[in-house]
């Protein structure tokens, strides 16, 4: 990158500038590595989803590991390459490198910060670094005289040093990338695990529904078993014969009916006092009482004055 333009900046709230900018951030609870590029001609600053700008990416879970995660970033001559943890993140033949760019680091804070630290940055050339020393190699056995074989024993000496010296590094970086896939390995395991008894649960719930499911299925069978039968039945037998008789029983029934209550009514017709009797009872009463006054008045005025 340009490293006047971007100075502290972050991806997020840099610039135009001119370069590759390699983002280890979070998105949605995951961890995400990204590769960027720009010609100059994009400003990070002002677009509204730099996320969409990325040329590459993949997922990284790189928080709480208890161990340093390794970068790398390969150019050659066919193509472009950004590993994490010795596992390839994404690759490119579109993109390359030119020359006079500078490295730098930078972080920025969120909302929910991440803490970083930079144990080391390397660079390094294997072929040419592997050349150098072979020609290196060459020139001091070609230079070295005959005579000096302490100073050679001295040489050897210092090469067997670096010899293994380099053998352990290389030890130690094959045992991290061991210890790199063996957790990406248990976090496998982890996840298939609770995929596992998901699944495992959701077929438990989809057998629970299949048997409430076969047991409706079973009662409506049975339902249309017995409206099957009914309707055999109908279908069979003649209930015409039936429909008559038991009309008939009813006619007999209410005819039955009506002449017992004839009969009852003027049986209690027949058997209640007369009305005329009563009003003559009445009236000779009536007209005894009136002539009982009459001669009681008459009596009474004939009867002499009895004078104090």
């Amino acid at each position: 990158m340009e490293e006047m333009i971007v100075g502290t900046h972050g991806i997020y709230d840099a610039p135009r500038f001119d370069g590759l900018g390699i983002t280890i951030d979070s998105s949605q609870g995951r961890g995400m590595v990204r590769g960027f590029l720009n010609d100059g001609t994009t400003d990070y600053k002002s677009h509204r989803n730099v996320d969409s700008l990325a040329f590459g990416h993949c997922e990284y879970n790189y928080r709480n590991l208890g161990r340093p995660s390794q970068i790398t970033i390969k150019q050659t001559g066919f193509s472009f390459e950004v590993s994490v943890d010795g596992r390839s993140c994404f690759q490119t033949k579109k993109v390359f490198l030119p020359k006079g760019n500078v490295f730098g680091i930078s972080a920025s804070s969120t909302d929910n910060p991440d803490s970083f630290e930079v144990f080391k940055f390397h660079l390094s050339h294997p072929q040419s670094d592997s050349g150098n020393a072979a020609k290196n190699q060459r020139s001091h056995q070609a230079q070295k005289p005959p005579v000096q074989k302490s100073g050679n024993n001295q040489q050897a000496s210092h090469d067997g040093v670096s010899g293994v010296q380099s053998e352990i590094k290389d030890i130690q970086d094959r045992l991290q990338r061991l210890s790199g896939a063996t957790d990406r390995l248990l976090n496998e395991l982890a996840s298939l695990s609770k995929k596992f008894d998901d699944r495992h649960q959701e077929m438990s719930h989809s057998a629970a529904n299949r048997d409430q499911v076969s047991s409706v299925d079973q009662r409506i069978m049975r339902l249309e078993r017995m409206v099957e039968s009914v309707q055999k039945d109908l279908a069979s037998k003649n209930y015409e014969v039936h429909f008559t008789k038991l009309e008939q029983a009813l006619h007999h029934s209410h005819s039955g009916l009506l002449e017992n209550l004839h009969d009852s009514s003027h049986r209690i017709l027949s058997s209640a006092p007369r009305m005329g009797f009563f009003i003559f009872l009445i009236v000779g009463l009536q007209v005894s009482l009136a002539g009982a006054y009459i001669f009681y008045k008459r009596r009474r005025s004939h009867m002499p004055k009895k004078f104090l």
